[in-house]
């Protein structure tokens, strides 16, 4: 009987474990592609840095930046400088602000998109 309640107690364990894992994970696309899209002009690659409008500044105070870097595709990043990115969040002081060492997006940015 002891033996079954330790099984019982492990498996209750596990699935507060992963359920709390699946509860967590990465879940803010819909900012990501709000981001992108209203700050395009800001963030794009090949260009200079151009100053967010009052639109794009107001949608990266509502977003989860950090989250937005992280799940960065690589064809987001064919488009989008993430370098930008984070003096984007600096810029508008966004409270889920970045570090300029964070790593980002799936490809770490292997030293792309610096303009």
């Amino acid at each position: 009987m002891a033996k079954i309640l330790r099984v019982l107690v492990l498996a209750l364990v596990f699935t507060l474990f992963a359920a709390h894992h699946a509860w967590g994970e990465d879940d803010c696309h819909m900012e990501k592609t709000k981001v992108l899209e209203t700050c395009k002009k800001t963030i794009r690659i090949g260009i200079d840095y151009e100053p967010p409008s009052l639109e794009c500044c107001l949608v990266v105070q509502t977003s989860d930046m950090v989250c937005i870097c992280h799940i960065l595709s690589i064809p987001d990043q064919d488009h989008a400088s993430v370098f930008k990115l984070v003096k984007l969040a600096a810029d508008v002081g966004s409270p889920y602000h970045l570090k300029a060492n964070v790593e980002l997006g799936p490809s770490h940015n292997h030293g792309r998109h610096y303009r």
